[in-house]
């Protein structure tokens, strides 16, 4: 009988320090997540890609005269989105945008000028690693607008053509699309129309960044809005470090500029 006693008592101790030892074991797993193959906490990582812009050149005689790709611009602005919500904003670096402490997950990244004028990326799923998107953001000069001469040096005229009296902005932007100078707003009559910039911001001050954006916003909704915009350069000084080439020669009757 003594016996007995003593094996019953040694196996009940037995089994209730192997039972703390388990609760023990599964308490520190839940707080390390080290004992499951998927992780119980997120990591961060790091999303990162590329802005292309693409403008037009236009000589002083309103010729077309070329297409600049710019591959390096600094000041982009880019969205990262989760779904259809912001949840971050970065600007481009020689032309990459950066984005930091991003948990694993689907996003889009997207840069956009005026609604229907820039690109968002497919999805870009984050697991265990950073993630360098090869889906290039690409904005593209759009629509019916002519600025003259684009590079300008100090001042241009942009030329646009409406087919009915509306309302409408011309705006120049900076790089990153926001508001530099209100060029116009009003009643445009029907048919070939233009505005003048004279190179200065709202408050009167030089405006002297290498790029612009020249918009033109006229009536609709979101939709279908008549949304217009061009990339605008500025000639560099003589003697810089960025050469333009020089206008190609007048043509004689030549027709407006039409990418």
């Amino acid at each position: 009988m003594t016996s007995l006693r003593w094996i019953t008592s040694n196996v009940s101790r037995a089994t209730l320090r192997a039972g703390v030892a388990f609760a023990f074991a599964v308490s520190m797993c839940g707080a390390l997540a080290g004992c499951s193959k998927e992780p119980t906490a997120p990591g961060v990582h790091t999303l990162s890609g590329h802005v292309v812009l693409t403008g037009f050149l236009v000589g002083p005689d309103g010729q077309f005269a070329g297409t600049r790709v710019v591959g390096d611009a600094d000041g982009v602005a880019v969205d990262l989105l989760y779904g259809t919500r912001v949840v971050a904003q970065t600007t481009t670096a020689d032309g990459v945008y950066r984005f930091s402490g991003v948990s694993p997950g689907g996003y889009t990244t997207r840069a956009r000028i005026l609604d229907g004028i820039g690109d968002e990326s497919n999805e870009l799923t984050i697991a265990q690693a950073d993630v360098n998107a090869r889906d290039t953001l690409r904005i593209v000069s759009k629509g019916d607008l002519y600025p003259i001469p684009n590079p300008f040096e100090t001042s241009m005229t942009v030329y646009f053509e409406l087919p009915d009296t509306e309302q409408v902005s011309v705006k120049i932007l900076d790089i990153a699309g926001q508001p530099v100078r209100t060029i116009f707003h009003g009643l445009f009559p029907k048919g070939l129309q233009s505005a003048y910039w004279d190179g200065h911001s709202q408050s009167g001050q030089d405006a002297v960044d290498p790029m612009y954006w020249v918009t033109f916003e006229g009536p609709g909704d979101r939709e279908g809005g008549d949304y217009r915009a061009q990339l605008l350069f500025r000639r560099p000084p003589p003697g810089s470090a960025e050469e333009w080439p020089a206008y190609p020669p007048a043509r004689a009757g030549g027709r407006r500029a039409t990418p």
